[in-house]
Order: structure tokens, then C-alpha cells, then sequence
């Protein structure tokens, strides 16, 4: 089995000085390493600010690691850019999120929609599926 997600040495800190200044930084993530397979489930359990979410943002490509490699599907995500990140989080990566993050500009059926919008679908499937979609949640 290949690996889908290797983590080297992650680190992820966060200045909290309004100035760059090295003493104000605090470190979430310390030097995580592991892998992740392709067809394994992977859970993430901790206590509240333990990093979860830092961790979850990284790997998904949102934040960048202060330090340490992130590989996915043996890709080197420091290199990845514009266009081709974009492509990655639309198709290959999924986030469920605590909050919703809806755009408040879009309909509901538009907020469904816009992961297919942006992946250039057929507009008659994207309105059958936004219908589909909205119906299992009412």
C-alpha cells in the first residue's frame, strides 16, 4: 500500500507579538511524524487547543508548517501553488468544519453548488445534486 500523507518533523507555531520578535512564539505542533495509507481511517482525539485544528488546517494545505515536510501522494506540499492546490482541496481533500462557512452573498443552493461550480460541471447535474443534497437536510 502507498502512502497518501507522510509527516516529517511537523512543527507549527504562532507569533503572538505584534512585532516579530522569537520569544512570543508558541509552539502547537512539536515535531509530528507519521503516515497515513491509502484506505486507512485516521481519528484525531485530544483535549480542547491541544492543536487539532492546527494540525487539520496544515495538512489541508490552509496553513503552511513553520517547519518539517508534509508529502501528499509523495508530493512535497511546500511546492504546491495557485491552480494546483486548488485543484487538490477541490477534488482530492474534504473538510468538515465545527462552523459552517457558508458565503452569505450565495443562496443555499449556491453554497452547495460551488465545490461543483468551481470543478466546471454540468449545471443540470450541479442543480440535481444541489436539490438532492438540500432535501436530505431539511
Amino acid at each position: 500500500m502507498r502512502n497518501i500523507l507522510e509527516v516529517k518533523n511537523l512543527v507549527r507555531s504562532y507569533n503572538t507579538a505584534t512585532f516579530r520578535d522569537s520569544k512570543n512564539n508558541v509552539n502547537v505542533l512539536k515535531g509530528i511524524s507519521f503516515q497515513v495509507a491509502e484506505g486507512e481511517f485516521v481519528g484525531i482525539m485530544g483535549k480542547s487547543g491541544c492543536g487539532k485544528t492546527t494540525l487539520l488546517k496544515t495538512l489541508g494545505m490552509i496553513d503552511k508548517p513553520t517547519d518539517g515536510t508534509i508529502k501528499f501522494m509523495g508530493e512535497n506540499t511546500s511546492e504546491l501553488y495557485g491552480d494546483k492546490l486548488a485543484d487538490i482541496r477541490n477534488s482530492k481533500i474534504g473538510f468538515i468544519f465545527q462552523d459552517f462557512y457558508l458565503m452569505d452573498s450565495l443562496s443555499v443552493e449556491e453554497n452547495i453548488m460551488l465545490p461543483m461550480i468551481i470543478s466546471k460541471q454540468n449545471i443540470n447535474k450541479m442543480i440535481a445534486e444541489a436539490k438532492k443534497y438540500a432535501e436530505q437536510f431539511q
